[in-house]
């Protein structure tokens, strides 16, 4: 239950921060262009995985109460 609450909670700060660099310009003037876009869309991509984690995480809880 507890690695459960870890990767919810790590994958509201990962879209959290996402979504920080991609709707302001929060470090604007340390990262710009590529740089910066390059990190966004890792970000997304990250969170698109740790998406998936959460839900085997979960299908093997529900996989092993039964």
């Amino acid at each position: 239950m507890f690695s459960l609450i870890m990767a919810a909670t790590m994958l509201v700060v990962v879209f959290a921060i996402a979504a920080l660099f991609t709707f302001s310009s929060f470090m604007a003037s340390d990262m710009q262009g590529t740089k910066r876009l390059s990190f966004i869309v890792l970000l997304w991509l990250y969170g698109a995985y740790r998406s998936y984690r959460l839900y085997v995480l979960i299908k093997n809880l529900k996989n092993n109460e039964t």
